[in-house]
């Protein structure tokens, strides 16, 4: 992936919630957006995502210009977003979930479509849930689902919210574990709080405080940064 970023200012009334003057990252696959909380980190990536839009700037992915784009849906068709929480329908099983876009938005046939996500499913470890509801899942696997349901579309892109947020350690191993074994099928975005995860995961960073990226490189360079702001951040998030 490739992310070419100028000037780009996104705010909420008063409040500057990003202010990048310059970022440009070529040959990218697995990016991680890391630092504290409220810095910014999610509303860089809902950008990336167009589910939010930017006040001003340059915002390339790929050689697409998302700031002021007109018709998003062919950026978006070769993009998928994972939330925080899975966003699955509860009234659908699982397989129903993930096939829904297909067959009613690509016009998919059922069989088809059922073949191809029964393969995701497989590859993420819940294929014998396939006939369960939302809230027959553990969080893990419904998290797993969804990962699936961003995918199954052939996106290229997959950009993921602090996945793991909302889940308890053992469910969270269980997602990023999957994230780990996945990462070879797409790139990926991720806005995590899980260092040690990201430091498996990652093969870039960016460090985003008050908005701004205040540094970024190959992520093993994350852990011997010698500023002292993410020094400390990086100390206190690996404490053990």
């Amino acid at each position: 992936m490739n992310i070419k970023i100028q000037n780009l200012i996104k705010t909420y009334g008063a409040e500057s919630a990003i202010h990048i003057d310059t970022l440009h990252l070529e040959g990218i696959h697995t990016l991680a957006i890391v630092g504290p909380s409220g810095g910014g980190k999610s509303t860089l990536l809902k950008l990336l995502g167009t589910i939010e839009e930017a006040d001003s700037g340059s915002l390339q992915v790929n050689s697409i210009e998302i700031v002021g784009i007109k018709d998003p849906k062919a950026y978006l068709h070769e993009v998928g977003f994972v939330f925080q929480h899975d966003n699955l329908f509860p009234n659908l099983t699982v397989l129903q979930n993930v096939t829904i876009h297909l067959i009613y938005t690509y016009h998919m046939r059922e069989e088809e479509a059922q073949a191809l996500a029964r393969k995701w499913l497989d590859k993420v470890g819940i294929l014998e849930h396939q006939d369960k509801k939302v809230h027959q899942l553990s969080g893990g696997q419904a998290q797993r689902a969804a990962i699936v349901r961003a995918l199954v579309t052939g996106a290229n892109l997959l950009m993921l919210d602090e996945p793991t947020s909302a889940l308890d350690p053992e469910l969270a191993y269980e997602v990023m574990m999957t994230l780990i074994h996945m990462k070879e099928e797409t790139d990926m975005i991720i806005v995590t709080h899980e260092l040690n995860f990201a430091k498996r995961f990652a093969d870039y960073y960016l460090f985003v405080e008050e908005g701004k990226i205040l540094a970024h490189g190959p992520m093993e360079e994350l852990f011997k940064n010698e500023n002292e702001r993410i020094q400390d951040f990086v100390n206190k998030i690996t404490f053990k």
